[in-house]
């Protein structure tokens, strides 16, 4: 868990190890939150939250990713999350907001 990697390949290659932790505890984590994805679900969802990122290529911003993700990783591990907070992740994304007008106004947009 060493930080200041001195290179950008440095940096990817513990952003690999990290999604290698995560893709092989995928299925504990559904086990323990008894979470009702399957493991395809549950992997699709660790390669959306991977690839958010995929355009960072600062190595002290790649750094601090790889930081939070160990965090995030040991916090859920230690179940020290709740069922809501691991669900969180599968929930869908934003919904779109209306364009025309009689849809802003029955929204309250």
């Amino acid at each position: 868990m060493d930080c200041a990697r001195a290179s950008l390949f440095e940096a990817w290659g513990a952003l690999a190890q990290l999604f290698g932790r995560f893709g092989n505890l995928r299925p504990l984590h559904v086990k323990i939150y008894d979470i009702p994805v399957s493991a395809e679900q549950a992997r699709a969802k660790l390669r959306e939250e991977y690839l958010k990122n995929k355009h960072v290529r600062d190595i002290r911003v790649i750094d601090l990713l790889v930081i939070k993700g160990q965090m995030e990783l040991v916090e859920t591990l230690s179940i020290f999350k709740q069922k809501s907070h691991v669900m969180n992740y599968f929930k869908e994304t934003v919904n779109p907001k209306p364009t025309d007008f009689m849809s802003k106004f029955l929204s309250g947009y």
